[in-house]
């Protein structure tokens, strides 16, 4: 998860580059370094049928994203993860990488026209799958929040991405972990001014027990429910630039306030 700012975006890239020096107070996007599950558990197949793995490239050079199936033929992911790709794969139903029986090409990728890879605002995409998919146990859609929620909502995030700071290579199998929503005032307070914005939310570790997302999570899902009636809240966006094993808040972009986005794009 990795970037300028003061945000580090979350998504991996295959031919792995570490970052530069940044300001510990800036955000990462999961792109550019890539992001992973901190603290997290193996997920069952099954267990989290929305989740996909998405595998993007422009031509010379790939990068891993998560992503979440909203209908048969759509997903949801970050638009940094989409931003200057040219062709991609997704793996559906699975929850170990080594099985690419799922393989279904990318049709058709949209990124929201005002998303800013500085700034990580509007970090929110759409693609289309060449093929159907087909519904089962381990392949279903996801419902899509349309009403914000507040501080102390637990949040149950997931994807293949690292495991720790110091560590390039992506978990193959999916990992699940719970972070806690706080008020975007108290995210605010940990980067510069404006940072973060209504389409953001943002989740916070306590000291002794970090949890939350890394390189190659990014475009992943944030949902609540999970275990009852799932409903997707949030796409996995940035952590800070001190790295992913700190108390810094982590950032998703809010579902519910790019709803009518995605409706507009997507049918869905």
């Amino acid at each position: 998860m990795m970037q300028l700012l003061c945000l580090i975006c979350l998504s991996v890239s295959l031919t792995w580059a570490l970052p530069l020096e940044e300001d510990p107070s800036e955000i990462i996007p999961p792109k550019n370094i890539g992001p992973r599950i901190i603290s997290g558990s193996e997920a069952s197949l099954g267990q989290l049928p929305w989740q996909a793995a998405l595998y993007l490239s422009n031509g010379t050079h790939s990068w891993f994203c998560g992503g979440s199936i909203i209908s048969n033929v759509w997903i949801l992911t970050a638009g940094q993860c989409v931003e200057g790709a040219a062709t991609g794969t997704a793996l559906t139903g699975v929850v170990n990488t080594s099985d690419q029986s799922s393989a279904n090409e990318i049709y058709d990728m949209i990124v929201h026209e005002g998303f800013n890879s500085s700034t990580l605002e509007n970090d929110i995409a759409l693609i289309a799958l060449s093929r159907p998919l087909k519904f089962d146990d381990n392949t279903k859609a996801v419902t899509l929040g349309t009403e914000f929620i507040g501080p102390n909502f637990l949040l149950t995030v997931s994807g293949w991405g690292t495991t720790h700071d110091d560590e390039t290579d992506l978990s193959q199998v999916l990992l699940i972990t719970h972070s806690r929503v706080i008020a975007n005032s108290k995210c605010q307070e940990y980067y510069p001014p404006g940072t973060i914005v209504d389409g953001m939310l943002c989740t916070m570790s306590s000291r002794g027990a970090i949890t939350g997302t890394c390189h190659g999570d990014s475009g992943g899902p944030a949902v609540i429910d999970d275990d009852t009636n799932p409903v997707h809240v949030g796409i996995i966006s940035f952590f800070s630039a001190q790295g992913c094993e700190t108390t810094r808040p982590y950032g998703y972009t809010r579902t519910a306030y790019y709803r009518d986005w995605i409706k507009t794009n997507s049918g869905i």
